[in-house]
C-alpha cells in the first residue's frame, strides 16, 4: 500500500522529469530534424514554401547544402546559449556572395535632413524588450533596398512615438 504522501512524492518525480525531458526534446528538435535525411529534406521544402523560393533542380543541390551548413550553425549556436534563439530565415540557403549584396548603404540622390528630436534627461534601463509592452511593429524584409541604417533607425523612431503619442505606427524607411 502507498501512503499518500509517498504517492505525492512520486508524481512530483514524474512531473520533473517530464518536464526536463521536454526541456531537451524542444532545444534539441533542429538537430533532431538535421540528423535524419528524411526530416532534413522535409525541413527545407518547408523552408522554401515558407521563403516562397524556387529552384532549378540543377541548384537545388546547392541551395539544400548551404541550407544544411546554416541549420547546423543555427543549432549549434542555440546549443551554446541560453539567453538567445537563433533561427533560420531568407539567408539560409544563399552563398556569401549573395548575402554579401545586403550589405551597404546606397544613399544616391539623397539629401542630409536636420536632426529634429531632442534628447531627453529621464533615465534609460540597462536592458528592455519592446515586444513585451507593444511598444514596436512586426519585423520586416528589406530586400535588396541597401539602406540598411533605415531598417534600424525606423524601429527606434516607431518605439519613442509610440511612448510619446500613446499609438504605434509603422513609418516608411523610404522616407529617410
Amino acid at each position: 500500500v502507498i501512503s499518500s504522501y509517498n504517492l505525492l512524492s512520486i508524481m512530483k518525480v514524474l512531473i520533473v522529469v517530464c518536464l526536463v525531458v521536454s526541456a531537451f526534446a524542444a532545444e534539441d528538435a533542429l538537430r533532431q530534424l538535421l540528423k535524419s535525411p528524411k526530416d532534413a529534406l522535409k525541413l527545407y521544402g518547408s523552408f522554401k514554401a515558407k521563403e516562397n523560393l524556387k529552384f532549378r533542380s540543377s541548384e537545388d543541390g546547392l541551395r539544400f547544402r548551404l541550407f544544411r551548413a546554416n541549420a547546423e550553425f543555427v543549432a549549434s549556436a542555440n546549443e551554446q546559449s541560453e539567453s538567445t534563439v537563433f533561427g533560420l530565415n531568407l539567408f539560409s540557403a544563399m552563398t556569401s556572395d549573395e548575402k554579401k549584396q545586403y550589405l551597404g548603404l546606397n544613399i544616391t540622390g539623397q539629401e542630409r535632413n536636420p536632426s529634429v528630436l531632442a534628447s531627453s534627461d529621464s533615465k534609460v534601463p540597462l536592458e528592455k524588450l519592446w515586444t513585451n509592452v507593444g511598444a514596436v511593429t512586426v519585423v520586416r524584409n528589406q530586400g535588396h533596398c541597401g539602406s540598411c541604417w533605415t531598417w534600424g533607425a525606423v524601429g527606434g523612431l516607431e518605439t519613442r512615438y509610440k511612448n510619446k503619442s500613446g499609438t504605434l505606427r509603422k513609418f516608411a524607411e523610404q522616407e529617410y
